[in-house]
């Protein structure tokens, strides 16, 4: 799992809930890069109403990472639904975590 769907479990854990829309509480999912095909389906089912990404699909590429298509109807499907997503927040800061786990992490499916 990625740590978008980890902190998405915890988060469902703490709040005895499976959705994590509640009325006078706002409760964000801030991430490092923007979404895998995996974890934008999490992010979809548990209800979170915003998403901020940092780094780019491009930055992850860049680095070796392949990790299925998210198109621009994906974008529009979280519009949709309710879910207000910022990308490009603090995108060089992102790009260069990114950048340092390409030099010493593993690439898992290059």
């Amino acid at each position: 799992l990625h740590g978008e769907m980890v902190a998405i479990q915890y988060a469902h854990k703490m709040l005895n809930s499976f959705s994590l829309r509640k009325p006078g509480k706002a409760y964000h999912l801030y991430t490092s890069c923007e979404p895998c095909a995996m974890w934008l389906g999490g992010t979809f089912w548990s209800g979170v109403p915003k998403l901020v990404c940092a780094a780019t699909n491009d930055d992850a590429e860049a680095i070796g990472l392949n990790e299925g298509p998210v198109f621009p109807q994906s974008y529009k499907a979280f519009d949709d639904s309710g879910v207000k997503v910022a990308r490009n927040i603090m995108q060089k800061e992102g790009a260069f975590v990114l950048q340092k786990y390409g030099q010493e992490g593993l690439i898992y499916n290059a």
